[in-house]
């Protein structure tokens, strides 16, 4: 039995552990969020939008990779029902 909200759900999480972190400075941790909290703090949306980008495509690009290894050729579904 073949649970394909799983996998939607596992992606999820995979970027949601990149995003929210980024977050964390707020809290006095290091991370890809300080352009962001520095760019809000000194009202320069440069270094927002900077840190944003940063974060966005690393949440992108985890979430890629994860379908790239989640993917399965028609041959291969053929292959196994049959």
């Amino acid at each position: 039995m073949r649970l394909p909200w799983l996998s939607i759900l596992r992606k999820t999480n995979a970027v949601l552990a990149i995003a929210v972190p980024a977050l964390a400075l707020t809290v006095g941790a290091k991370s890809l969020g300080l352009p962001i909290i520095v760019g809000l703090n000194a009202s320069n949306s440069a270094y927002v939008l900077q840190g944003a980008l940063l974060t966005g495509a690393l949440a992108l690009s985890l979430d890629q990779l994860f379908e790239l290894a989640l993917w399965r050729p028609a041959s291969w579904k053929r292959a196994r029902a049959g």
